[in-house]
């Protein structure tokens, strides 16, 4: 089927549907969890969070099964489900507890307040700088939005063919790009799902703040450790990137705070831990490395004492959400981990190929390369701050640590479960452990928890601010300097007017409920007609602009001229075959308008389902070269025109030389020995392209 516009609406309209959707979701979501739960509002905030993706991923999910995903369905999905939670919310007769008392804005709530606005109000500002940037990421151009746009633009959801590339990424639950999906088919372009990452990130916020106060900090404390994990440099970094780390590291996070004591007891508790855990198991293969923290909560359910409906509710959620992808592997391949090899005592479960302990990991050098020194890392002074807290954690908190799952699991389980990635990771990618990360903020947190009161906000604002000022880079460019001063600044102005607001209204206004609705009314009313009004010019900027921005040298100055070309030379509705590149996202268009896909080479290898085993023994770093050696043995011109010919390309993209792949593509001797059939049209230092003007 050809490839069209996600839809016809104009970007205003686009823009409006989004908000809708959006807000409604998630203020539905917050009304529900203050309704069902019993455990305060940062709880009901987590909560909100947590149904609020599940009301994305059930938007994506069940009309991609159906085969009919598209922006309506998608959006009937999530307009079902906002009345029903209301509703729910509203006559279920379920509230436990009676309605909580109007908030007390003392000085503690004012600090808890002003640490979520700062660290908001630092994001945005971030993301407002950054509003031009299209997605730079490798995993998001090679992957997680190919994923997605081939979703929507065939109707259902399936296996996205990652040639050229680790085939784990195509076989491995597609959860990620479900939320790209959800943001993409509303935007019709790639505007939105730019910032895709900006609402686990504040997820995590709240998290930590919840994981502190169940350590028994105080509001504030608590709101400086989850400002200084929010705006961590790992974290951070991840910020503006169309990838799936943040939302794997909030929902692994969120399934440890659901298996804590408290919130395992409240009405929600196995619903909250079945979404949680199923979102954890409906993520990505590499997210089963930050698992084993579970096991330091095994005892949790049976503390609370739950019953055999608790554990059928969990149970049953988290098979509803996650066993679909793994029973796919299953019924295809025969290994639910395809296409990793499967080997426990008694049972080999084959796959493309096995993997082995990444080569860096095996040295104490290389381990602490990966922990301080890559994009992702830690800086340092964080690093010792964390270190030491976790070490006054153990000593003040004594036995609590081992008989309260939750302090165990954080200060000891996190812990643990690094050293078990160290010892079997085949990848030595630090963002495999941003979990853990948010564990030892959280272990920080405890702690303090056992501090004097001015030493614990003392250090934790300490710990925050020395987040913030190294939430790019542990460096003294001066241009990063003023870039964090700059941000920080901002962050702080929004902190204090948002407080001053809250005291004005707390200690002098007290405007009633309906005069508060109607002033927040107008200023939406304002923000929303001056967004409304340049939006559309926004995007044509966006449109603009991406491939000016792909052009800088720190950026792939390599790559970015033939993306342009294509982009205006090659028909908007045009399929286009490409070989020698895993940088599959420019060639579809701006509003994903161009089916791209991949011709094999290889004697009579023909679709993903057949790729040929790669080998007992592949480390994480040897993929991509693997996988290139495979594709291009016995390579056969038969062979390819007939897949070419499935395809139904009328353009072929060949990248001639890669550092990382090879570098004589046999596509390109093909195409060359019958210039009759491919004609180029363009070629540079490294690339070229060819119209198929006959190929049968």
């Amino acid at each position: 089927m050809r490839a069209r516009r996600l839809n016809n609406l104009p970007d205003e309209i686009r823009l409006l549907l989004a908000a809708l959707l959006n807000v409604g979701a998630f203020a539905a979501a917050y009304r529900f969890a203050r309704a069902w739960g019993g455990s305060g509002r940062v709880q009901a905030v987590c909560d909100a969070f947590l149904i609020y993706f599940l009301v994305q991923y059930a938007a994506v999910a069940l009309p991609g099964v159906c085969g009919v995903l598209n922006v309506w369905s998608m959006a009937l999905v999530a307009v079902c489900a906002i009345p029903l939670l209301i509703v729910v919310a509203v006559r279920g007769g379920v509230r436990v507890n009676p309605p909580t008392a109007p908030i007390q804005w003392d000085a503690d709530h004012l600090g808890l307040l002003a640490c979520a606005l700062f660290a908001g109000g630092y994001l945005a500002a971030y993301a407002y700088l950054q509003r031009f940037i299209p997605p730079v990421a490798t995993d998001s151009l090679v992957y997680h939005l190919p994923t997605a746009v081939q979703w929507l633009q065939a109707g259902r959801i399936g296996i996205y063919p990652s040639w050229y590339w680790n085939p784990a990424a195509s076989y491995s639950p597609g959860t990620g790009s479900m939320f790209m999906a959800w943001w993409m088919a509303q935007a019709g372009n790639e505007v939105l799902v730019r910032f895709v990452q900006l609402p686990p990130l504040m997820f995590v916020f709240f998290l930590v703040v919840r994981l502190c106060r169940l350590m028994g900090c105080g509001r504030t404390v608590a709101g400086l450790v989850a400002t200084a994990a929010t705006l961590s440099r790992p974290l951070f970094s991840e910020a503006l990137f169309q990838k799936d780390d943040l939302y794997v590291t909030a929902f692994i996070a969120a399934a440890v705070l659901a298996l804590a004591r408290e919130p395992l007891r409240d009405r929600l508790g196995p619903w909250r831990v079945g979404v949680a855990l199923g979102f954890v198991l409906a993520g990505k293969y590499t997210a089963l490395l930050a698992c084993p923290v579970f096991l330091f909560l095994l005892d949790s359910p049976f503390r609370a004492k739950w019953k055999a409906r608790d554990w059928a509710i969990a149970i049953g959620i988290i098979l509803v959400m996650a066993a679909p992808w793994y029973v796919r592997n299953i019924v295809l391949t025969g290994n639910p981990l395809y296409p990793v090899d499967v080997r426990l005592p008694g049972l080999h479960l084959p796959g493309l190929f096995g993997t082995e302990r990444d080569q860096q990991l095996r040295t104490a050098g290389g381990v602490w390369k990966m922990l301080s020194e890559t994009y992702h890392s830690l800086p340092l002074p964080l690093i010792v701050l964390l270190a030491a807290g976790w070490l006054w954690a153990l000593f003040a908190a004594g036995r609590t640590i081992f008989r309260d799952p939750l302090p165990r699991a954080c200060a000891v389980g996190s812990v643990a479960t690094l050293l078990l990635f160290l010892a079997t990771s085949p990848h030595h990618e630090v963002r495999y452990v941003f979990p853990l990360m948010v564990l030892w903020f959280a272990t920080a947190g405890l702690a303090l928890a056992r501090s004097p009161r001015p030493f614990a906000l003392t250090t934790a604002a300490a710990l925050a601010l020395l987040s913030t000022a190294t939430s790019f880079a542990a460096t003294r460019d001066t241009r990063l300097v003023v870039l964090i001063g700059g941000l920080a600044g901002a962050a702080a102005i929004i902190a204090a007017i948002g407080v001053g607001v809250v005291f004005l209204q707390s200690r002098i206004l007290h405007l009633r409920a309906r005069g508060l609705a109607g002033v927040a009314a107008v200023l939406a009313a304002a923000i929303a007609m001056e967004v409304y009004i340049d939006w559309h010019a926004y995007v044509e900027q966006c449109r603009q602009l991406r491939h000016e921005v792909w052009l800088r040298p720190d950026s792939y100055p390599e790559r970015a001229p033939v993306w342009k070309w294509v982009n205006e030379n090659v028909p908007p509705d045009a399929t286009i075959a490409y070989a020698n590149t895993y940088f599959v996202y420019p060639y579809e268009g701006f509003e994903f308008s161009r089916r791209v896909g991949y011709a094999p080479v290889r004697r009579g290898l023909h679709d993903f389902l057949r790729f040929p085993r790669m080998g007992d023994r592949v480390p994480g770093d040897a993929i991509v070269e693997r996988m290139t050696e495979v594709m291009n043995t016995d390579a056969d011109r038969s062979t390819w025109k007939e897949n070419l010919r499935a395809l139904g390309a009328r353009y072929l993209v060949i990248i001639k030389s890669d550092p990382h792949l090879s570098v004589h593509p046999p596509e390109l001797q093909f195409a060359l020995e019958d210039v009759r059939k491919f004609v180029p049209v363009y070629e540079d230092a490294g690339s070229i392209v060819f119209r198929i003007d006959d190929y049968k």
